[in-house]
């Protein structure tokens, strides 16, 4: 469960070195995300295959982590959905 301090860029953070101790099949908590810079955070990671979202609750939101798409070193970042949907003349 991801809650801690709520300004930027610390959700980000805390993702960071939290998701490779993710095993397979964990589920992934992360409260408060009706504030804008966790809202940030969530909106990424439900885009992205790496976990599966089943359900918001009030203000958090739920997701199962699926090990076997997550890099935990190097740089993909255009493997990742949020950016091949956001990256200048992806739609060509």
């Amino acid at each position: 469960m991801i809650d801690g301090p709520q300004w930027h860029p610390f959700p980000e953070l805390e993702y960071y070195f939290f998701y490779p101790h993710l095993d397979e099949d964990a589920l992934l908590i992360i409260d408060d995300i009706h504030i804008p810079t966790i809202f940030r955070l969530f909106s990424f990671l439900r885009e992205e295959e790496m976990f599966d979202f089943l359900v918001c609750v009030h203000d958090g939101f739920l997701s199962q982590n699926f090990s076997d798409s997550i890099q935990s070193v190097g740089d993909g970042w255009w493997l990742q959905n949020y950016n091949r949907k956001r990256f200048p003349g992806a739609d060509l």
